[in-house]
């Protein structure tokens, strides 16, 4: 059984195989153009990865979208994601969103990635419908108590 890991490395970001039951690693290569793609998630909608870039500087909070041979196409940044710092956890759903969120923030940020959509590539509420976020953007966390 076979995963994937996207690791930080001089610079960029190397493509990892890893085994699920040894743990053993096999680094694939490194993805370019050559940036620290973060945030990542796995569209079956498409077959792509999804990510955002962090640490480059004007382009923090890009969303590119990886191919099979480890190259990222710019998608651009959505209206209303804030670039900040990029983002550090992401997930996609069955349907296609990307979920976003960095660390010790209050809200998360959902985006369109199925390109069949008329909100590809746009923040959307996934509280109504998933449509598209035109002000207010982002989703607020409410903690709860166990």
């Amino acid at each position: 059984m076979e995963g994937i890991q996207f690791a930080q490395s001089g610079g960029g970001t190397d493509y990892l195989e890893i085994n699920l039951i040894t743990g053993a690693t096999n680094n694939l290569g490194s993805i370019s153009p050559t940036f620290y793609y973060n945030g990542c998630g796995y569209s079956k909608v498409d077959n792509y990865i999804y990510c955002n870039l962090v640490g480059a500087n004007n382009l923090n909070g890009t969303i590119y979208r990886i191919e099979g041979d480890r190259t990222g196409t710019n998608l651009g940044r959505p209206n209303g994601l804030p670039s900040g710092n990029g983002y550090n956890v992401g997930t996609v759903n069955a349907n296609g969103y990307l979920y976003l969120y960095r660390s010790n923030r209050g809200d998360f940020y959902v985006i369109d990635t199925n390109s069949n959509r008329g909100t590809f590539l746009k923040l959307v509420d996934p509280n109504n419908s998933f449509s598209e976020q035109t002000n207010q953007f982002g989703v607020s966390i409410s903690p709860i108590s166990i």
